[in-house]
């Protein structure tokens, strides 16, 4: 039995309400009707965004969420660009409001290389006031006890995110929907340029030190 289209468009408001406005759906198959709500409707093709991540045809839009983050960063960069800060002020500036836009998203959307050249190149820019570059990036993202900035890397941060819950996907007491998991962790591995097997290695040891490489020293991190 289908529901009336007053009752889905009830409960889509009601979502709408505890999402703060962030809010859309498939409509392709509610047949056309005067009943007021506070939404569009969206092609089959165009993303959507739902708590934060951007969708498109039943899964998540990499693409354009990847897109979106380094606009949204190289915008925020840009703004301030003219504020008179110091080199501590504008590595706080970055950590808070403009990297922590990857923190959220990576849980889902893996960063490509490039988009992570382009990000570490609108920072570094930002950082150093247009000028060239003196130190290294892995130097100033170093913490300030070790001579570093404290900036906090963009890649290795975002992929750390990932790594945290690969044991609980990969453990012998892992629930039935980590095989959901795995499949889906295997798509962004190769999004990532990495192989879909890359986290699969022989049980010689236990911890941290059964991951492989690049894993194991990021989760070390």
């Amino acid at each position: 039995m289908q529901r009336p289209f007053g009752m889905l468009a009830m409960q889509s408001l009601v979502n709408y309400t505890k999402l703060g406005g962030d809010c859309a759906f498939d409509g392709r198959h509610l047949p056309d009707s005067d009943f007021a709500v506070p939404f569009q409707r969206l092609a089959w093709d165009e993303p959507f965004r739902y708590l934060g991540i951007l969708f498109k045809r039943g899964r998540v839009a990499i693409d354009e969420q990847r897109s979106r983050i380094l606009a949204a960063v190289k915008q925020s960069v840009e703004s301030w660009r003219d504020r008179n800060l110091s080199r501590r002020g504008r590595v706080l500036l970055l950590n808070t409001f403009a990297l922590s836009r990857l923190w959220f998203a990576a849980h889902a959307v893996p960063f490509d290389r490039d988009t992570l050249r382009q990000l570490n190149a609108a920072t570094r820019q930002f950082l150093w006031k247009g000028r060239r570059s003196r130190v290294s990036l892995e130097r100033v993202t170093q913490s300030r006890a070790k001579g570093g900035l404290g900036l906090l890397p963009a890649g290795l941060q975002s992929q750390c995110l990932l790594a945290k819950w690969f044991g609980r996907v990969y453990g012998q007491d892992a629930p039935g929907w980590c095989a959901l998991g795995r499949a889906q962790l295997q798509r962004h591995l190769v999004a990532a340029g990495l192989s879909p097997h890359a986290l699969l290695a022989p049980e010689k040891r236990k911890g941290v030190n059964r991951l492989p490489e690049p894993w194991r020293s990021r989760v070390k991190a």
